[in-house]
């Protein structure tokens, strides 16, 4: 892999070898390697005609879902940083994490709008609002959809495989969490040590079932797109939605807890779902 390998450059190079072939699913939307290289061009454009720039924090408070990868693939594009909020964490927790990072945008899930309202005043940093999955505006929040140019652009970035590419955000240190800067270059070598792990193919099917916050779960699924895989997307874990994606979607793998892998076996033994894949 060439040294200076990033995030977009495995976008891009996905959509010429897979160009048919599902990247992901969510909730019955497919999206295939080649029109998400396209949408993610259009977001990007979107980001930058809203001046969103390299180096710029956008926060995004979300379940696992579709928008999200395209968020994730434009702001790789454009070498903004994405700051991924844990949605189990208090109010003040994620004030906090916002007047820590001091993101220009924050981008939130449907479901998550009121705890969005409530913390994007508290960070005078921000200035764009979106949501994902809504036609309407909704406040200060515009439907993600709008950043979706037409016309995408062809400009150049200043981006390599070291510049910064997201904040996650760890266990408290001293009461408070600390955020850990992964450059592009760290979260291919993430994905890429999970490929040769797993011994994964362009027939793997991923079922996230971790959150997208979680380097556990975004590891996961750039590693399946290292190899042409699929992920199927589910925004929160239910073990009856994770078998039923394993048995339509052909899954393979997935990353999973203690609590978690009970459930799920808890939940085969009262209804028996084809997990033969």
């Amino acid at each position: 892999m060439n040294c200076d390998f990033t995030l977009y450059d495995l976008i891009a190079r996905n959509a010429d070898l897979y160009p048919g072939k599902e990247m992901m699913v969510y909730e019955g939307n497919r999206i295939h390697f080649k029109t998400y290289k396209k949408l993610c061009d259009q977001y990007a454009a979107g980001l930058s005609s809203q001046g969103v720039a390299a180096g710029d924090r956008i926060a995004v408070l979300s379940g696992n879902c579709d928008d999200f990868m395209l968020l994730l693939g434009a702001a790789a594009k454009i070498g903004a940083v994405l700051v991924p909020l844990n949605w189990r964490l208090s109010e003040d927790e994620i004030a906090y994490i916002l007047n820590d990072c001091n993101p220009t945008v924050l981008v939130s899930g449907r479901e998550y709008l009121d705890m969005a309202r409530k913390a994007a005043p508290q960070a005078a940093s921000i200035k764009k609002c979106f949501a994902f999955k809504t036609d309407d505006r909704d406040g200060e929040f515009i439907p993600f959809r709008a950043l979706c140019l037409d016309e995408a652009s062809e400009q150049a970035f200043p981006v390599s495989a070291h510049s910064p590419c997201m904040i996650i955000y760890t266990a408290a240190v001293g009461g408070k969490p600390r955020g850990c800067l992964l450059s592009q270059a760290n979260l291919a070598a993430a994905g890429l040590q999970l490929v040769h792990l797993l011994e994964l193919s362009s027939r793997d099917c991923h079922v996230c079932t971790l959150p997208l916050f979680h380097i556990g779960g975004l590891a996961m699924t750039l590693a399946t797109m290292h190899q042409g895989g699929k992920t199927a997307f589910i925004d929160r874990f239910d073990p009856l939605l994770v078998l039923d994606l394993i048995e339509k979607e052909r899954g393979s793998f997935f990353g999973a807890f203690p609590p978690m892998l009970s459930s799920i076996l808890e939940a085969q033994e009262k209804r028996s779902f084809d997990v033969s894949s």
